[in-house]
């Protein structure tokens, strides 16, 4: 106790260190008044051990709870998908290309983007657009003789 008195009072000009000096020698004065000095030290050491089980335990179950990854890009395409057939069907087609290319860029695997996109291009006279995304459909179509 003596030493950390000592080592807190060598620089008189410092308040920080005359500072800490005071509450050194309070707590050796009041026994109650020392975990008021380790309260400090307590709580890094409790945010440490939140840390850790954030990392270990609760954050694991909070993200088993959301949905995974590819399920959101999946709606997303889905609902950009939907979207450009109800502007087709309304006769809105430059909006139909619009959303059947945020549903491409979401799910570049669905056939029927391209074959939508294609009869959108196809009504606005974009016929080598059109042409480009039928070939594409084509090409990455399970059953070739579909869209053939």
């Amino acid at each position: 106790m003596a030493l950390s008195l000592a080592l807190a009072m060598l620089n008189p000009d410092c308040t920080k260190g005359a500072l800490h000096a005071v509450r050194i020698l309070e707590a050796s004065r009041h026994p109650d008044s020392v975990p008021d000095l380790v309260s400090g030290e307590a709580r890094r050491a409790r945010r440490r051990r939140e840390s850790l089980h954030i990392l270990t335990g609760s954050f694991q179950t909070k993200i088993e709870r959301r949905l995974p990854m590819e399920a959101i890009v999946a709606a997303k395409a889905k609902q950009y998908g939907t979207c450009g057939a109800s502007h087709f069907s309304s006769g809105e087609l430059e909006m139909a290309v619009r959303c059947f290319d945020k549903a491409i860029h979401f799910d570049s695997g669905q056939v029927s983007f391209y074959v939508q996109r294609g009869e959108a291009y196809f009504r606005l006279g974009d016929v080598k657009s059109a042409i480009v995304n039928y070939r594409r459909a084509a090409a990455i179509a399970t059953d070739k003789n579909q869209y053939r």
